[in-house]
Formats: structure tokens, sequence, C-alpha cells
């Protein structure tokens, strides 16, 4: 009887009593704390390590994993660079408060020659390093580093901007360079037709594959951030434009888009053929434009916000909304253009 009773009680029944000299010995491994799950290598190097593996292995694309790791090796020198602990037992508050506002004040940073680091940075800006410490703390305590966020109670009042589409005569304009038989002119206006009627990021876009399209159909499928995938149509313009662009590309990759001699074309190729062609036209217009355009005219033309988060892949409403908000403010502008109270006095 006295036997079975201990074999319960090795089992581990957190009910059970357990004497002092009934406890397990401590384990050989370095990283196991003998007393708790707690780890015990708290460097905040090696958990940075770790955290990247995590998203790695989670299927999140490699930008964002490029984004959280230069982040956070950043907020690392700046630890080191001011000389304090480099534990994440230590972390507090007040030190990502100081680590935010060297961001905000500092025009010259990290010690680089970068322009980028050498000029003032925007609210948003700062607002992206402090999610990308509480991400990273989130992951910590998960993993059973810490118990408690010191980020997460720090707020940083980001101002909303007004999102605005590219005016229709600005697109038209674009399109019209491209209005010529010879393949770049056939394949650049594709590609913008293909951003203007799907909203898709440039990586998406540049990602697609010939087994992706359906022509006939108006489908393509499109893998977004952490692989997911989803179905997004085109609209009749848009399948014959891919039509006439499959009819002249030459080329054994099975990566859609490429150049006159069969070699794919990257996303920054297309961010860089945008912006020539804007900066000729005098136009403000980039992918990325191009999406937030898709999203507040197909609000405007009878859309629902619902089917909008789908077509986008966001994961949730939160940026839908925002698109929302900028059409209502556009549309109500218009109106008052044809209702103002003062104009329709019609003073002299």
């Amino acid at each position: 009887m006295g036997e079975r009773l201990i074999c319960i009680q090795e089992v581990g029944s957190s009910n059970l009593p357990r004497s002092t000299n009934d406890r397990k010995a401590p384990s050989s491994d370095p990283l196991i704390s003998p007393d708790s799950h707690i780890q015990t290598d708290t460097r905040i190097d090696h958990l940075i390590s770790g955290f990247l593996l995590d998203c790695t292995i989670r299927g999140l694309s490699p930008r964002t994993i490029e984004f959280y790791g230069d982040n956070l090796r950043r907020f690392l020198w700046w630890l080191r660079q001011n000389h304090l602990p480099e534990s994440i037992n230590a972390l507090t508050s007040q030190i990502i408060k100081a680590f935010v506002g060297y961001i905000q004040s500092e025009s010259s940073r990290w010690q680089s020659t970068n322009p980028m680091s050498n000029r003032k940075v925007s609210i948003t800006t700062c607002v992206r390093y402090l999610t990308c410490i509480k991400v990273f703390c989130q992951w910590c305590i998960a993993e059973g580093y810490i118990g408690v966020n010191p980020a997460s109670l720090i707020k940083i009042k980001e101002p909303k901007k007004i999102m605005k589409a590219v005016p229709l005569e600005d697109i038209q304009k674009l399109l019209a360079e491209f209005n010529h038989r010879d393949f770049k002119s056939v394949r650049n206006k594709a590609i913008i037709l293909v951003l203007l009627d799907t909203g898709l990021r440039v990586s998406e876009c540049a990602n697609l594959k010939l087994q992706d399209m359906n022509i006939d159909k108006g489908i393509l499928k499109v893998t977004g951030k952490g692989n997911k995938e989803r179905l997004v149509r085109i609209g009749y313009a848009v399948q014959k434009a891919l039509w006439r662009y499959v009819s002249q590309r030459q080329s054994n990759s099975d990566i859609l888009w490429t150049d006159v001699n069969g070699n794919t074309i990257s996303a920054n190729t297309i961010k860089l053929i945008m912006k020539r062609m804007s900066a000729k036209l005098e136009i403000k217009c980039n992918p990325h434009a191009l999406r937030r355009s898709f999203a507040i005219y197909y609000l405007r033309n009878g859309g629902n916000i619902f089917e909008l988060q789908l077509l986008l892949g966001h994961s949730s409403l939160e940026m839908v909304k925002r698109y929302l908000g900028s059409l209502q403010f556009e549309d109500a502008f218009k109106g008052h253009t044809k209702a103002s109270p003062v104009d329709n006095l019609k003073f002299s």
C-alpha cells in the first residue's frame, strides 16, 4: 500500500504534499531552474535569438522577422552603450521609456553613417519600436522567463492620419505611360492593374506564380503574411491585361513577373518602376498607395468592410476601419462643396 502511495506522489499530483526530503534533485539541464519553470539564462541577446527562431517556426514572413531582429538588436546596442543590465529580469518600464526617449530626441542614432539614422523620426517609428519590445517581452512571459511585461503600460499617442486614395486622374496618367505594345509596357501596366484591382501587398504581387493564376475565372491565389493563402478576384480589364502579358512572356520560371530576358523581378524592382514613373509624371503613387486606393475605392463603390478585410488579408478589422474613416471624411468633404450653408446663400 505504501509503495503505491509513493508512486502516485512521484507522478506529481499537485494536491499531495511533498516533504523536503522527497523533492526532486536539481535538473542537470543548465537552462532549467530546480525550483520552478523559469529559465535561468535571461541574457537579452540569448533571448532575442530564441524569439527570432520561434518567429521562423511560426511561419512569420522574412520581412517581419527582419523587422523584429533589427529593432531588438538596436535596443540591445543602446542598453550596452548606457551600461545597463542585459538581463530580461532587470528590464523595467523606466528603461524602456528612456530608450523611446533616445529614439525621439537623438538626431544621430546607433553611431551610424546611414542618412536614415541621422534625422528626426516620426511618432509612428517610436510606436513600432515600442510594439517590437512589447511583443518580445510577451514571448518571454510565454516562455517562462519573466512574469510581467514591463512595456505593457507604456502608451504613445499616435496621431491618426487621414488616408487618401490616389486620384483617378493620376492613375490614368500612370497607365497611359504604358499604353504601348512592347514587353515592359505590357508587363508594367498589368502589374499596376493587379495592384489596384486586388489591393495586394507588393511582396504578395511579386511572389505570384503562374499556377496561382486562373485568368479565365478571374481568380488569383495569394500567399500573404504568415504563409496564409487567400483567393482574390480580378476584374475583366485585369484579366485582359494579364492575358496580354502572359502571351509575350518568355521564361522557364514559375514566378509570374519577369524581365525581358526571362529573369524574375523582385518587389523592390516593382517599387523602383513606380517610383521613376511617378517622378516623371510628378504624381505621388507607389505600390502601397495603390493598396490604400483599392480599399477606399472598393468601399466607395459599395463593398463592405468584412469583404475588404478578407481581400486585403488583414487579421482584424482595425486597419479596415481606418480606410472607412478616410472614406467618410472624403465623402463628407465633397458633400460640403455642394451643401455649404454659406456658399448656398450666394453672397455676391
